[in-house]
């Protein structure tokens, strides 16, 4: 019992050292002037500490706040260096944003720094329609509509065009659900089976 008591008056002076060693480092002394408050961090501020702790969400967030100069000044070359960043670590829109980029889509009216290759555009849409994406479901679905008009009756296009038109459609997309009664039919026509 005594050495219980012992214990637990060493563990109490030490509990009072320590705190009253931070109680005189956490106020301001009555003769100095008062501490400033921390200024506040932007939206990019906030951001580039979450992109330096390897966010991928942050990495694209930042991303596109380069490409279109909200919060931020606009550059594309960075801002699509970390898009491609968070593509690689599987952000859905990021590897969107890749797969459009890729395909030669402009955002308003400027080319984003990146070689047209609709191959690796198709691939970055896939990852993403895989994940659920619809917007690269729904980009999907439109090439390969376009490559079928070009190429009629080509069952693999039209397995394509409906594998992603029914998946942009079983997650609402309008167009997609007007999309496939049609597409329907041409795999009737063309005698075409999933």
């Amino acid at each position: 019992m005594k050495r219980i008591k012992s214990l637990a008056i060493a563990c109490m002076a030490t509990m009072l050292a320590l705190t009253s060693g931070c109680e005189k480092n956490s106020t301001a002394k009555p003769d100095t002037p008062a501490q400033e408050k921390p200024a506040e961090l932007s939206e990019a501020e906030i951001l580039q500490q979450k992109v330096d702790a390897g966010d991928a969400e942050a990495i694209c967030r930042l991303g596109s706040l380069l490409l279109i100069g909200e919060g931020v000044d606009k550059n594309l070359e960075q801002g699509m260096q970390y898009i491609r960043e968070a593509a690689e670590l599987g952000v859905p829109f990021a590897q969107f944003a890749m797969g459009s980029a890729y395909m030669g889509v402009t955002y308003e009216g400027e080319t984003l720094p990146c070689e047209i290759d609709i191959e690796k555009g198709v691939d970055w849409h896939k990852k993403a329609a895989e994940q659920g994406f619809e917007a690269s479901q729904v980009a999907l679905a439109k090439h390969y509509m376009e490559l079928l008009i070009e190429d009629k009756g080509n069952p693999e296009l039209i397995i394509q065009t409906y594998t992603w038109v029914s998946k942009a459609a079983h997650q609402g997309n309008d167009w997609a659900m007007e999309m496939l009664p049609a597409i329907t039919q041409v795999m009737k026509l063309e005698g075409v089976s999933l």
